[in-house]
């Protein structure tokens, strides 16, 4: 079988979701019960084009079906259509978040000898520090989880890239950077290099971010990465 990112970034997302490919070209709302995310206690809501799908609990799934099904995917897809549904048990939105994908076609490489894979670790742990706790926790970055491409300057990391690996297929992109090195293109630098080694890999690369970080989509784009949905977490009591 021919190695494509696309087509495992979607199947990875429809079993997410435990939606059909119908579902995903359905030009609707549809409603459907968490698949692999059964875990998951929230409710996903994911828009691709013209198409919304949300994924939720069972218990969930009818009064939701009930209340969205006639909407189109613009009206679905709003943070405040589901405070109202939900009342009290509406905790909070995560997104709306932009989620991008990339394939070896569209790859611009951006990374030279500056960017290098890490194997010292206690370097790593120092540039974590020195980083805001909560954007570390954001990146998904951990120390000792290859692989981890960094910038170096003058020998100190000012960048990292690495991944969590979903499901053993996707490879969901963690960048972050120093506060004190950012608008230098170094972000561009990192993903570039993480998305090689994804791809050699025959991962299916990820890369998810708040719609309002533009410097970090403007990143992801400049390498090839384009906008494959848009996705609400919404966080139930």
């Amino acid at each position: 079988m021919s190695y494509s990112p696309s087509d495992i970034l979607k199947n990875y997302w429809l079993e997410e979701l435990g939606c059909s490919e119908t579902d995903l070209h359905s030009k609707k709302t549809v409603v459907r019960s968490h698949g692999t995310l059964s875990g998951y206690p929230g409710i996903m809501v994911f828009k691709r084009e013209d198409t919304c799908l949300i994924s939720a609990p069972g218990g969930l799934v009818e009064g939701i079906e009930n209340s969205f099904h006639q909407m189109s995917a613009e009206a679905a897809f709003d943070p405040l259509v589901f405070q109202s549904f939900l009342g009290d048990k509406f905790e909070k939105v995560v997104g709306p978040a932009w989620l991008g994908q990339i394939t070896p076609e569209n790859y611009l490489q951006c990374h030279d000898e500056n960017v290098r894979e890490l194997s010292a670790w206690e370097s790593f742990e120092e540039f974590l520090l020195a980083c805001p706790t909560d954007e570390v926790e954001l990146s998904s970055l951990q120390t000792r989880r290859p692989p981890v491409k960094a910038v170096f300057q003058n020998e100190k990391i000012v960048t990292a890239a690495g991944f969590e690996l979903m499901e053993k297929v996707v490879a969901h992109i963690g960048i972050l950077t120093h506060p004190a090195f950012r608008g230098r293109g170094y972000a561009k630098q990192a993903i570039s290099a993480i998305v090689e080694t994804i791809f050699q890999m025959k991962l299916g690369p990820q890369y998810w971010t708040h719609e309002n970080n533009l410097p970090s989509i403007r990143a992801a784009s400049d390498i090839g990465f384009n906008k494959f949905a848009a996705t609400l977490a919404i966080r139930i009591r």
